[in-house]
C-alpha cells in the first residue's frame, strides 16, 4: 500500500495533569518503533522508554487507518509537553531469494519501510542548523575539531565559516579589534538549592552576568538576584540536577575603529540610577510602554492659582453682608403678640392662663374634673385606643369558665381535608383523610400526633395495598389481633384512632371498596 502523508510527528501535546492518552496518525511497522519525547516545564527534553514509561496500541489496519494511540503510565504534568514520532532502525530485513515468491504485500511493505526511513531522516535534517542555499558553493560548514571546540565559543569568520574562539578572547564589537573577556561557569544544582557561589567575579547591576537554567534564560529580579560580585541567589529553589550556566562578560571598547564595543553602564549611567544619562530626543509615538492616562497625584493650590476665585468670594461676602443688615433692621421679621424674634431669651405667649377646659373656645364648662369619665361617657372626649388582658377585667375568666362547663357545642358542616401522599409519612398537620397507591414495599409512619388526652383519628384510602409488603406504624391494634389482608388490585379504606398521643392506634377497615 502507499504512504500518502509526509507527516511523521504527532504533537507536541500540552500536559494538563490528567490526560494519559495521545493519538498519532502515521503508519508504523511495529509498536516498539513508536518513539515518545517528553519535554519538562523547564524545557528539558528526554526520550521515554517503551514498556517502562508508556505503551502503544496500534490501529488494526495500518493501511486503511494508520497510527494508533500512546498511553503514558502517569498523567502528563501541567505545562509539560509530549511529542510522538517513529524510530525505525536503518536496516533492510527483506531477503528475496532466487525463484522465491515475490508477493505484492511483501514488496509494498519493503518500500513503505524505505519511505518511513526517508521521512525520519528528513524530519531530523529539518531541525538541524543549515546554511542557506544562497551561500557560495564550496563553503565548508564543517565544525572545528573537538580539541579546538573545547572551552570555546562557536563563531563565524569573515567568510562565514564556523570557527572556535577561546572564552577569554572573543573578538569585541569595536571596529578596531577590541576584545571581550567572557567566562562561563557550569553548575549542577542540588535539590532545593538557591545560592550559588562563583569562582570568577562580575559587576552587579551592569548587565555583565547572564544566567541560564536548563538552557532557558533566567530574568534578573524575577528569577534571581545579584547578591554580590561572586554570588547569585535564586528566588525559588531549584530541583536536583538542574543545569545552571553563568556567563560573565565585560566588553572592552574597540581600538578606534568605526565601532565602540558594548555599551557599558559605567560610561552611560554614571549616577547609577538605572537610566541612561542622556539620549537623543524621540517622537512621542516612539516611546514604548507609556501609560494611556496620567492621573494627577495629590497636591494643593493657593487661592491665587485659581482664576477669578478671590473676586467671586469677595462678591459673595458683599451680598451676604447686605442681607445681614436687612435682617437686623427688623423690616422683614414677623412678631408673636408684638414681640420681635430678634434678641436672646424666651418669648412669653400672653393668655388667660385658664386650666378649666370649659374656658377653652368652643367648649361648654360643665365643671367635671377629668377630660374623660367612663360612667358619663362624654361624647366629646374619645378614649385613646388600647388593649387589656383577661386578667385586667374583673370576673371575666371565671364567667368564661362557667360558660364553657355548661355548654355542649353542636358541630355542623364539618369538612375534612384529603391529602394525596407522595411518600410514606402520614402528616396529621396537613389533613385527616389520606390516599396512597402502593407500588412497592412501604413502611408507613405518622407525624404531628396530638398529645395524650386529645383524640386524633384519620382515614387511609389504600390502593393496591396487597400488591407488596406494607409495614404499619408502631402501636396499631387490629380486631382479633390480626392485621387485615389487603386487596392486591383495588382500594381498601382503613380507619385509625388514638387518645394517648399515638402510643396505640385502634384500627379497622373496609376491604375492596368498589
Amino acid at each position: 500500500m502507499t504512504i500518502s502523508s509526509e507527516d511523521r510527528k504527532a504533537g507536541p501535546y500540552d500536559g494538563n495533569g490528567v490526560a494519559t492518552l495521545f493519538p498519532f496518525a502515521f503508519k508504523v511497522i511495529a509498536a516498539t518503533y513508536v518513539e515518545v519525547y517528553f519535554t519538562s516545564p523547564e524545557g528539558v527534553e528526554q526520550i521515554l522508554t517503551f514498556g517502562d514509561d508508556y505503551s502503544v496500541t496500534l490501529n488494526p489496519d495500518q493501511e486503511v487507518s494508520p497510527g494508533g494511540e500512546v498511553q503514558t503510565f502517569v498523567p502528563l504534568a501541567l505545562n509539560a509537553k509530549l511529542t510522538i514520532t517513529s524510530n525505525v532502525p536503518n536496516l533492510q530485513p527483506l531477503a528475496l531469494t532466487n525463484q522465491g515468491g515475490f508477493f505484492p504485500g511483501v514488496i509494498n511493505a519493503a518500500f513503505d519501510r524505505v519511505v518511513i526511513l526517508i521521512q525520519q531522516l528528513a524530519s531530523r535534517i529539518g531541525r538541524t542548523l543549515r546554511a542557506p542555499i544562497t551561500d557560495p558553493e564550496g563553503l565548508s560548514m564543517v565544525l572545528p575539531g573537538a580539541a579546538d571546540r573545547a572551552n570555546a565559543i562557536l563563531a563565524f569568520d569573515a567568510t562565514g565559516k564556523p570557527v572556535a574562539y577561546p572564552l577569554s578572547g572573543v573578538p569585541g564589537g569595536g571596529g578596531g579589534g577590541g576584545t571581550a573577556t567572557i567566562i562561563v561557569e557550569l553548575k549542577t544544582a542540588t535539590a532545593g538549592q538557591t545560592v550559588f557561589n562563583l569562582t570568577n567575579a562580575y559587576t552587579p547591576g551592569n548587565n555583565s552576568l547572564s544566567v541560564f537554567v536548563n538552557g532557558l534564560r533566567a530574568t534578573r529580579g524575577v528569577d534571581f538576584t545579584e547578591t554580590n560580585a561572586t554570588r547569585v541567589t535564586f528566588l525559588e529553589a531549584l530541583e536536583a540536577d538542574d543545569r545552571v550556566t553563568f556567563v560573565i562578560g565585560v566588553a572592552a571598547p574597540g581600538g578606534g575603529g568605526s565601532g565602540s564595543g558594548d555599551m557599558l553602564k559605567s560610561v552611560y549611567d554614571t549616577n547609577n540610577s538605572g537610566v541612561v544619562d542622556a539620549a537623543e530626543s524621540v517622537p512621542w509615538s516612539g516611546v514604548g510602554s507609556k501609560p494611556s492616562t496620567f492621573p494627577p497625584s495629590s497636591h494643593s493650590h493657593v487661592m491665587s492659582d485659581i482664576d477669578s476665585l478671590v473676586a467671586t468670594l469677595d462678591a459673595m461676602v458683599t451680598a451676604i453682608n447686605g442681607k445681614q443688615a436687612e435682617l437686623v433692621s427688623g423690616t422683614n421679621i414677623k412678631t408673636i403678640n408684638g414681640a420681635s424674634l430678634l434678641g436672646s431669651g424666651n418669648i412669653s405667649i400672653a393668655g388667660s392662663g385658664a386650666t378649666d377646659h370649659g374656658a377653652l373656645s368652643g367648649l361648654e364648662d360643665d365643671d367635671h374634673t377629668q377630660y374623660f369619665n367612663q360612667a358619663r361617657g362624654d361624647a366629646r372626649y374619645s378614649q385613646p385606643g388600647h388593649t387589656h388582658a383577661i386578667a385586667n377585667v374583673t370576673g371575666l375568666q371565671a364567667a368564661l369558665d362557667a360558660k364553657a362547663a355548661t355548654t355542649t357545642p353542636t358541630i355542623t358542616g364539618l369538612r375534612e381535608v384529603k391529602v394525596a401522599m407522595a411518600a410514606v409519612n402520614i402528616d396529621l398537620a396537613t389533613g385527616n383523610v389520606f390516599t396512597k397507591t402502593i407500588t412497592g414495599a412501604a413502611t408507613l409512619t405518622v407525624s404531628n400526633v396530638p398529645a395524650a388526652g386529645t383524640v386524633a383519628s384519620f382515614i387511609l384510602k389504600l390502593t393496591n395495598g396487597g400488591s407488596a409488603t406494607v409495614t404499619w406504624f408502631s402501636g396499631v391494634k387490629w380486631p382479633g389481633g390480626t392485621a387485615p389482608g389487603l386487596t392486591a388490585a383495588g382500594r381498601d379504606n382503613l380507619y385509625f384512632e388514638t387518645d394517648d398521643g399515638g402510643a396505640t392506634w385502634d384500627g379497622s377497615f373496609l376491604k375492596d371498596v368498589k
